[in-house]
This record gives C-alpha cells, sequence and structure tokens, in this order.
C-alpha cells in the first residue's frame, strides 16, 4: 500500500544552489531547510519535488560550479522526484498577466505585510504552474516572485508558500485573500488557468 506523505514540498532553483554554493550568504539556511526536510522524508511525512525548469537552470548554472558542487547537487537529487513541465506559453502569459494585475490593483494592500508582488519571470513563472498543479508548497527564498502563488489555491489550503530565509509560511491575510479572489477580473483569469488544466 502506497503512503501519500502529507506534505509535498516543490523547490525553486535557490533552494539548491544556497546549500551547494561554498560561498553562498544563505547556506546556514539552506542547511537547516535540507536538514527539516530530509527528515521528514526519512519519517515518510513529506515528498520533495522540483521542476524541470529547475532541472535546467541548475544545469546552466553549473558551468560555474567546484567539482565539489556539482557533487553536492548530485547527491541532493536523489531524495526528490522532477515533475516535467506541463505548462504552456499561454499559461505561462496568464501567470504574468495575473500577477501584473494583482501588483497594479493590490499592491499597496500587500505591502502592508512588507511583502510586495514582483513579475515572475518566465521561468518562475513555469515553476509556479508546476507546483500549482501538483498541490505542493512552494519553497523559495524569491517571495515577491511568488505572491501569486497562495492567491491560485482557497484560503483554507494555505499556507503554501515557505520562506527559505526565514524559515517561515508565508500567507496572505485571509481577507485579502478573499477580496482578490472575488474580484472579477483576477477570478476571470483565474478561471481561464484552472481551464488550461482542467
Amino acid at each position: 500500500m502506497e503512503i501519500i506523505a502529507e506534505k509535498r514540498y516543490m523547490l525553486d532553483t535557490n533552494v539548491f544552489r544556497y546549500i551547494i554554493d561554498s560561498s553562498s550568504q544563505h547556506k546556514r539556511e539552506a542547511k537547516q531547510f535540507w536538514k527539516k526536510i530530509l527528515n521528514e522524508v526519512v519519517n515518510r511525512e513529506a515528498e520533495i519535488f522540483t521542476t524541470a525548469e529547475v532541472i535546467r537552470e541548475l544545469n546552466v548554472q553549473s558551468y560555474a560550479f567546484l567539482d565539489k558542487e556539482k557533487a553536492r547537487l548530485k547527491s541532493l537529487k536523489i531524495n526528490l522526484t522532477v515533475k516535467p513541465d506541463s505548462s504552456s506559453i499561454n499559461a505561462e502569459h496568464l501567470i504574468r498577466m495575473m500577477t501584473a494585475y494583482v501588483r497594479s490593483k493590490y499592491r499597496p494592500d500587500l505591502d502592508v505585510i512588507n511583502r510586495g508582488v514582483e513579475y515572475p519571470s518566465v521561468s518562475d513563472s513555469r515553476i509556479i504552474l508546476s507546483g500549482w498543479q501538483h498541490k505542493c508548497t512552494m519553497v523559495t527564498s524569491n517571495i515577491k516572485e511568488f505572491m501569486l502563488y497562495p492567491l491560485l489555491f482557497k484560503a483554507e489550503e494555505s499556507p503554501t508558500l515557505y520562506n527559505l530565509l526565514t524559515q517561515q509560511y508565508i500567507e496572505i491575510d485571509s481577507n485579502m485573500h478573499d477580496v482578490i479572489n472575488n474580484d472579477s477580473e483576477f477570478m476571470k483569469m483565474k478561471i481561464k488557468l484552472e481551464g488550461m488544466y482542467g
């Protein structure tokens, strides 16, 4: 009988970079996080995923890695499952449009909680889509670029975004979450996105 882990983590590129890069200023935080999730994996409490997009990014960046850093990366890959990208240019564009809309209309409200919202790159949009499709907690240090992520889920499914640097979950106020999700323009885009993967 297959055991379904209660926690599912989707790891962004920086989660790997900070642990393998010998000169990283965030190595301590990355080590703490990896220790925590590997312990959860051993206890069958969690599964670790990343996307093919993250692997591609790491492959490009690996030309600058030292041999020992390449070896560290290889050992980390053993503990995770790589999910294929199943996004389309239209879905990636829609993620960026949704973020732009939230940023333009709700930025002051989100800035109150000292986060703000930035447009995700196309690469980050692919990572966001993969995490959302597989219903994972997204782990990253690029919180502003991923602030749309919790809004893709129902408020009660939160927290879905984890800050690697502070080791804390990011939560959007439930009232603000409801206001944005009931905004007619945002709702229209979200329904369109859900239709692409329905």
